[in-house]
């Protein structure tokens, strides 16, 4: 029970059931949103680089007020802060996973990480791993390239010693892998060890002495030659040793069970067959048969407290168990229906579940039964503002996995069914949370909203998405991840209900759907927007300058929304429109020089920046074809004109005092 516990709770446990200190689970978790995200953003992208800063804040906050925190990776997981997680846990596995093949016991990060630090680690660490796939033979494992603030030993290592990088001094007290199972161990560790020790585990490291001492003499002798000129052990290469020692190790590192056990004594026979040391076969098989007829304390021992229970006994035979069950079928009429309070029961079994990480399957059919229940004819409003309380629950315990889940359940089948109360549900929701939980439920409100939502309900869905456009722009891109895996991205809903509402005010959503991956089909639908609703003569213009939907101006465009109405421009958009106004001058054919946009063109770029452009402004004033034939119309000529002017009359202005 405390191993599922471990593995299906979001909740962190280690392998006694009991909760992960708060600051221990804090730390993993950063961590493995860090690797998470690595898996599909690169190490230089804009989105691994904003979440490695948020894990590192976090890290270090979880170690504070020490000055480090170490994890102590083992076969069966990972040891924090004397807490053992199993290494299959969903937070865990990432990690363990990276550490495990580079042959790290123990990984150590101080209170002065940097954002930096943590990239450089990680990266350095998945290079190595990447090294190791890449080899054929055997490879001794030293990690270089690690930052100051990020430590790790090999358990063959005991930093402080031999590690020329450096360490704390208390880790020359540290016991190593090796110490710890070989013969090494100090006094004191030895006898804590024999006392905690199973009688698995004791046979286990007996097992271990006995191949250890015949995998040294192995080595002692491989490079002796026979009277024939061969090896003595043509086996006993140092890949086949290290492999074997390794294997070994993993199994001894926990407390074996029957399938570990006979893995064991496996590897110690295949150690005996590379010997060929009669001496060590007896012992190794007198221990065997010790052990087979002590029966092992691995076998399926009843619980005490099981023994004295008396067994029930079943005295019907198959004829009266036959009456008894047609008795039971003409006994009266069927049991009554559920009613509200079974069905508000029900409910909140498939929520509290559904919170508890399930596996797939039950996943589905919980989701499956939750739609059934919701959009039926016999849920009543108490059930459904029961159901809104578990939803504020769940986002208050400020659990993204869990409210992916959650929310989801809810929301698909009230769209389907009761949009009304929908609508209602996300209005109190959102008015209820403050500005560091409404990003947990922003992805979902807005896939609501694409997928028809505000269609139903113009007026109020009109409020939410003006409600969704609330949230800071870099909030809602570091939400875009979580927006691809919502039911309106995955289906590519879309409410044109979006584009009748201002650009400039919904421009949150409109950042976070650009940078989406609904990014090639929302970019025309902007571009269209701009050329039918400009927000100003400025963007009038530069729509018509760029008739043509063209996706190298997409960040463009988000400038152009961004600006919004306002009277004053910003820097970098002053530039990009100055020069995409004077390049479409520059290039306009003779023939298209008459263009309604022309002299408006020219008029803006003696607004944004008359100073660099008055070449072109006398070149428009006075070009010529045949010596005396204008090239430009009157108009535009009359517009460089007024542009030169208005540049040369401060200086007039100064001579004339």
């Amino acid at each position: 029970m405390a191993l599922n516990s471990a593995l299906n709770s979001e909740t962190i446990c280690d392998l006694s059931g009991k909760p992960l200190d708060r600051s221990a689970a804090m730390f993993l978790k950063a961590i493995d949103q860090l690797l998470t995200v690595g898996a599909y953003y690169s190490a230089n992208h804009e989105q691994y680089k904003s979440v490695s800063e948020k894990t590192c804040e976090q890290v270090v906050m979880a170690i504070r007020p020490n000055s480090s925190m170490a994890i102590e990776i083992t076969a069966s997981g990972m040891l924090i802060r004397s807490q053992m997680v199993d290494s299959r846990h969903r937070n865990i596995r990432l990690l363990y996973d990276l550490l495990v093949p580079l042959n790290i016991a123990r990984l150590e990060i101080s209170a002065d990480l940097t954002p930096e630090d943590l990239r450089l680690a990680i990266s350095s660490l998945q290079e190595h791993k990447q090294n190791l796939g890449n080899t054929t033979g055997f490879q001794e494992i030293k990690i270089k390239n690690l930052p100051s603030t990020v430590n790790t030993a090999s358990r063959d290592v005991v930093r402080g010693s031999d590690d020329q990088d450096g360490g704390d001094e208390n880790d020359e007290d540290l016991m190593t892998l090796d110490q710890m199972f070989g013969g090494d161990t100090p006094d004191e560790a030895r006898m804590f060890l024999d006392d905690m020790a199973t009688d698995s585990e004791k046979l286990a490291r007996e097992f271990m002495k006995i191949v250890n001492s015949i995998l040294e003499n192995v080595e002692h002798d491989k490079s002796e030659t026979g009277e024939d000129g061969f090896m003595v052990h043509p086996e006993s290469t140092p890949e086949n040793i290290m492999i074997l020692r390794q294997a070994l190790l993993r199994l001894v590192e926990v407390n074996p069970d029957p399938v570990e056990l006979a893995q064991l004594i496996e590897n110690a026979k295949r150690a005996l067959d590379l010997s060929k040391d009669p001496n060590s076969v007896d012992l190794v098989f007198s221990l065997l048969k010790k052990e087979a007829d002590r029966g092992g304390d691995w076998r399926n021992k009843v619980p005490e407290k099981k023994k004295d229970k008396p067994k029930k006994k079943y005295l019907f035979t198959l004829d009266q168990l036959k009456d008894e069950v047609d008795a039971l079928e003409t006994s009266g009429s069927s049991p009554a229906e559920p009613g509200p309070s079974s069905l508000n029961n029900y409910l909140g079994i498939c929520f509290h579940l559904l919170a508890s990480e399930p596996s797939a399957a039950l996943e589905i059919s919980l989701v499956t039964n939750l739609e059934r229940a919701i959009a039926g004819p016999d849920m009543t409003t108490q059930g459904l503002s029961l159901c809104s309380a578990a939803m504020v629950t769940a986002v208050l315990k400020e659990d993204q996995a869990v409210i992916d889940s959650v929310l989801p359940a809810f929301c698909n089948p009230l769209l389907a069914s009761r949009p009304e109360f929908l609508v209602e549900f996300w209005t109190k929701l959102w008015e209820s949370l403050g500005d560091d939980h409404r990003p947990l439920v922003w992805p979902h409100l807005v896939s609501d909203l694409l997928r028809g939502l505000s269609d139903s309900h113009p007026e109020t869905g009109k409020q939410l998405w003006f409600a969704a456009a609330q949230l800071d722009s870099k909030a809602a891109i570091m939400q875009v991840s979580r927006l691809e895996r919502t039911q309106a991205l995955r289906d590519q809903a879309f409410s044109t209900r979006l584009m009748d509402l201002p650009l400039a005010a919904m421009y949150p959503v409109h950042l976070a759907l650009m940078k989406s991956s609904q990014g090639s089909v929302h970019g025309p639908r902007i571009h269209d927007n701009l050329r039918r609703h400009p927000p100003n003569d400025l963007t009038k213009i530069l729509m018509m300058v760029l008739r043509k939907y063209d996706p190298e101006n997409d960040s463009f465009f988000l400038s152009l929304i961004k600006q919004g109405v306002g009277n004053s421009i910003t820097p970098d958009l002053r530039m990009m429109s100055t020069r995409l106004l004077c390049d479409a001058v520059v290039n306009l054919p003779e023939v298209n020089r008459n263009a309604g946009w022309v002299p408006g063109a020219l008029n803006w770029i003696g607004k944004l920046d008359p100073g660099s452009n008055l070449p072109l402004m006398t070149r428009i004033r006075d070009e010529k074809k045949y010596f005396f034939f204008k090239v430009w119309p009157r108009e535009c000529r009359t517009q460089a004109e007024i542009i030169i002017l208005d540049a040369a009359l401060p200086a007039d202005e100064m001579d004339g005092s």
